[in-house]
């Protein structure tokens, strides 16, 4: 399970099956983020049974909130629907929360390591895609990626590593193009994802490699300049 598919489950998690809660549990162990939607889930659902009694959110949340809720003008005759406002603003709040800063349905850009990860490895492990063009029909292929995507690709040097280059194509992280080069590893397919550091909405700290495991693959993630490379094998 990826990002985006436990992004469906929890909202649909009534009509899931126990094989998709084990996925659940299973990717919420690997993705802090989508542990953190899970929690902010629960104490949306606690709020609104709390028969409308006052809730109060944590202190970071109603800072976030503020930050991206503006204040509502109300008219002196609306007495009644202020004091049923009061009552359910707490349940409102954390609800706003997951969906402004958390699900944030209205952004394009890859939101933490693990969707890299999940979607990375969705590429990977893709057998119907085929290769774009093959390691001795391009000359220049940092070139063929840059016009293609728009922006600058640097090739890390992988041969010294024992990787031999097969080819390459476009691919989708998300919404976002990156390139995608094909390597061998001692007889093993690895993958080589290069992101542009504009795709990202958070902040990868350079000089520093992290790694996820999944379903028995390993998905390196770096930075380098402004692009971001997931290695996955």
């Amino acid at each position: 399970m990826n990002c985006q598919e436990f992004k469906n489950w929890i909202l649909d998690q009534e009509r899931s099956n126990r094989k998709n809660l084990k996925n659940a549990y299973e990717h919420m162990a690997l993705c802090k983020a989508c542990k953190c939607l899970y929690e902010l889930d629960d104490l949306t659902e606690d709020c609104l049974k709390a028969s409308l009694e006052p809730a109060i959110p944590p202190a970071e949340l109603l800072s976030r909130i503020r930050r991206k809720v503006q204040p509502v003008e109300t008219g002196g005759q609306g007495s009644s629907k202020q004091s049923v406002f009061k009552r359910y603003a707490p349940a409102f709040a954390v609800a706003a929360i997951v969906v402004l800063l958390v699900l944030n349905p209205f952004s394009t850009q890859i939101g933490n390591l693990g969707e890299i990860g999940s979607y990375a490895l969705a590429n990977h492990t893709n057998t119907d895609a085929n290769m774009a063009f093959r390691a001795d029909e391009i000359s220049d292929v940092s070139g063929w990626f840059s016009k293609r995507l728009g922006f600058p690709i640097q090739i890390p040097n992988l041969e010294k590593q024992g990787f031999i280059f097969l080819g390459g194509r476009e691919c989708y992280l998300g919404k976002k193009k990156a390139a995608y080069l094909y390597y061998d590893n001692q007889g093993q397919k690895t993958s080589l994802f290069i992101i542009n550091r504009k795709d990202l909405d958070f902040d990868i700290e350079k000089r520093k490699t992290y790694a996820i495991y999944d379903r028995g693959y390993e998905i390196k993630i770096w930075m380098q300049e402004k692009l971001c490379y997931a290695l996955v094998k």
